[in-house]
């Protein structure tokens, strides 16, 4: 898929600083490979699973694939659609961003705790974190038991991951583990200001859409009310109007 990605690349025109569109091969090829996309993608291909099943080591490089969930912003900007559906587009954008930011905090979280499940401080006690639910009855806690399914740990680690944005405690019990709930806890901050602000100005974007187009309905039925046409010619009016705004946003 990457790979296919990058041969597009190479083959997708482009406009030059006097708007002309470029559809040189050797052209596009320089400009592609001279920007900093073109080895974020070659280094996102070699993070891929064709790679690293021969080289485990280029694991590493699998982070680089976020960029092109980033580009999603970009792609949405250029399409040609009227601009509700695009605030739409963005809204669930957005959305997909929160539910991909609770992913990684849950897998980070978990990595976390994991790395001392079997040590002991030097006064004897556990060095274990357990979920803020198991802290009454924390012996019967299963996350970290290897025979626990892997479903109910991601499950139960995205659940902690969503507390964890909401600012609520979570109970670190090394510092370790503090070092990373702190870091989430100002990350996630940060996040919901920025996040819920832009959903709330789309939301708006799309809420005020409509009330401009029934406050142009309203204006024009008032004017055919008062000048007395009859109700079938008002109902073709208000149907051809109708339309005409429907197009005209299009």
């Amino acid at each position: 898929m990457f790979f296919i990605d990058m041969i597009v690349m190479f083959l997708t025109s482009y406009q030059d600083k006097a708007g002309h569109e470029v559809r040189d091969s050797i052209r596009i090829a320089e400009r592609y490979m001279r920007s900093s996309r073109f080895v974020i993608d070659l280094l996102s291909l070699l993070g891929t699973g064709i790679v690293t099943q021969f080289y485990p080591t280029l694991k590493v490089f699998q982070c680089f694939k976020m960029n092109r969930v980033l580009r999603l912003g970009g792609i949405i900007q250029r399409l040609n659609i009227d601009e509700e559906l695009k605030a739409v587009l963005n809204l669930l954008k957005l959305i997909f961003y929160l539910c991909l930011w609770l992913h990684i905090n849950a897998c980070v979280w978990f990595i976390a705790i994991e790395i001392r499940k079997d040590d002991f401080f030097e006064d004897g006690m556990p060095a274990k974190w357990y979920p803020p639910l198991d802290w009454v009855n924390f012996a019967d806690s299963i996350l970290l038991l290897d025979e626990t399914s892997l479903l109910y740990k991601y499950l139960l680690s995205y659940y902690i991951a969503i507390l964890n944005m909401g600012c609520n405690e979570l109970g670190p019990v090394n510092p370790g583990e503090m070092l990373v709930v702190s870091l989430q806890l100002v990350a996630s901050s940060i996040l919901n200001a920025n996040l819920f602000g832009e959903i709330a100005m789309l939301i708006e974007l799309l809420e005020r859409s409509k009330t401009e187009r029934q406050e142009r309905l309203d204006t024009a039925n008032t004017i055919m009310a008062n000048i007395g046409l009859p109700d079938s010619v008002q109902d073709d009016i208000r149907e051809f109007f109708t339309k005409s705004l429907v197009t005209r946003e299009q």
